[in-house]
């Protein structure tokens, strides 16, 4: 038993160290040999590299940015528990994320792998968009906001005020909004203050 758990420990070690080298190589400037580190670390299962890819896609840091391919690795991240992930997965459900520029002549903005034409869908295995879902969003953003995070909190709020279409919850969106504007989320207390009854 002891020896399971101290193969463990040393397994999570190397990556951490692993992990530790690639940021630090990343932060000197973007390589395709940090950047193939970095996703086999994210293939083996690292949460935290997992993110870290996530974000690349996300902000084009180094790659073409897409976001399909930032919600695959964030999901990895998120189902482990990692909650940046949790937190940037809960965002991009939430918002209406711009259509993708069209990749071939004719090519619909909106459309996925299976679609893709030829090699394409070898370049884009995950899609070439995200598309707004409520029920993601609040599956991701209530693991996010359980965990103390002050955006994913107002955006529970909007979703269970109805803000965003679907029934409202006037009891959990006051308790979200209140946690957020608690922490200093200035949306969510604005939404709390348009939401009181005047006086008049």
């Amino acid at each position: 038993m002891f020896s399971k758990l101290g193969n463990k420990l040393a397994s999570w070690r190397s990556r951490h160290g692993r992990f530790a080298a690639i940021e630090r190589s990343l932060a000197e400037g973007w390589s395709p040999e940090a950047f193939e580190a970095l996703r086999a670390l994210a293939v083996e299962g690292d949460a935290a590299a997992q993110h870290r890819l996530g974000a690349m896609y996300e902000n084009a840091e180094g790659v073409v940015q897409s976001l399909t391919d930032a919600a695959h690795w964030y999901r990895l991240a998120g189902a482990q528990g990692y909650l940046p992930a949790q937190a940037r997965l809960g965002l991009l459900y939430f918002i209406d994320p711009p259509s993708p520029a069209c990749v071939t002549a004719g090519a619909e903005a909106t459309a996925v792998a299976p679609a893709l034409p030829g090699g394409l869908a070898q370049f884009f295995p995950h899609g070439v968009s995200v598309s707004q879902d409520f029920a993601e969003a609040l599956k991701w953003n209530l693991l996010a906001a359980e965990q103390g995070v002050a955006q994913a909190m107002t955006a529970l709020g909007e979703l269970h005020a109805g803000l965003w279409g679907g029934e409202p919850d006037l009891a959990k969106a006051t308790h979200w909004l209140s946690r957020a504007a608690e922490l200093g989320e200035e949306r969510a207390a604005a939404i709390l203050a348009e939401s009181k009854p005047s006086a008049d």
